[in-house]
């Protein structure tokens, strides 16, 4: 029982540490989007802008 129970709790802290690490992988790469939209959008205002 005890055992069970014990294997229980890994399963679930593996499962937690999964999810939490698929959740940071998203927040990265929803960062690291939005880094390279707003880099692309200065780089068209800047060939807009700049008089040559």
């Amino acid at each position: 029982m005890c055992v069970v129970s014990h294997s229980a709790k890994a399963y679930c802290l593996i499962k937690y540490i999964q999810e939490r690490r698929y959740i940071t992988v998203i927040s990265m790469v929803n960062l690291s989007l939005k880094h390279l939209i707003s880099l692309l959008v200065l780089k068209k205002l800047k060939y807009l802008y700049s008089p040559c």
